[in-house]
């Protein structure tokens, strides 16, 4: 009964103080929707939000559709890079940017760490704690869907990323000017994924405890 109290006031207040859908904090709590429809009847979202809620839905849809349906037109940014070869520092550079964009979009405070040694490119202080986030170019081989490294390069060859090394690792494909989420279960001892619909600019995710 206490988990439930507790439930519910946190529901209450993501819709009243961050003004979340049901969707996203269903998402976040894990209570049935039938719940949350009822503890959140007395504080509905406005026609403004709702309606932007249809169009951010309308554009994943989109997004998922031309990803799966291949590889679609090139960005217009992909196409001023095209008139000569990035460096691997360049696109490192881009990929960031990019990723620090979004983040400031999303209402996020991104942060560069200050310790050596520190393998995160960005630190994003999420409600109390510090998500650390790994930024990767996606590649391309001519040949079926970009991909995501998800290991590193030592001195001693390639090796996956330990769990203390990132909590969400995300994959900037340029040709497409999206940005792929994969949390650290998403990635679990892979050394690599091909980017996917259900990840492209799943933002919201970094919200989630786990």
């Amino acid at each position: 009964m206490k988990a439930k109290i507790e439930a519910r006031r946190e529901a209450i207040r993501l819709r009243v103080e961050e003004r979340q859908s049901l969707t996203e904090i269903q998402r976040q709590l894990g209570v049935s929707k039938g719940s949350l429809s009822q503890w959140l009847q007395p504080y509905p979202l406005d026609a403004d939000e709702l309606q932007q809620r249809r169009r951010a839905n309308a554009t994943r849809t989109a997004e998922a559709r031309r990803l799966k349906a291949g590889s679609g037109e090139p960005s217009a940014w992909y196409k001023v890079a095209a008139a000569g070869p990035l460096s691997s520092e360049q696109k490192g550079m881009i990929a960031e940017a990019a990723v620090l964009f979004r983040l400031t979009l999303h209402g996020f405070t991104p942060l560069r760490p200050v310790f050596e040694g520190n393998k995160a490119d960005w630190l994003v202080p999420v409600e109390g704690r510090t998500v650390k986030l790994q930024v990767k170019w996606t590649r391309r081989t001519g040949q079926g869907q970009p991909f995501v490294q998800a290991r590193r390069s030592t001195r001693h060859g390639w090796r996956l990323y330990d769990q203390s090394d990132f909590d969400f690792l995300v994959g900037y494909d340029l040709f497409l000017d999206t940005a792929f989420v994969y949390s650290w279960e998403d990635l679990r001892g892979r050394g690599q994924t091909s980017v996917q619909p259900e990840f492209a600019e799943a933002w919201d995710k970094l919200r989630v405890v786990a």
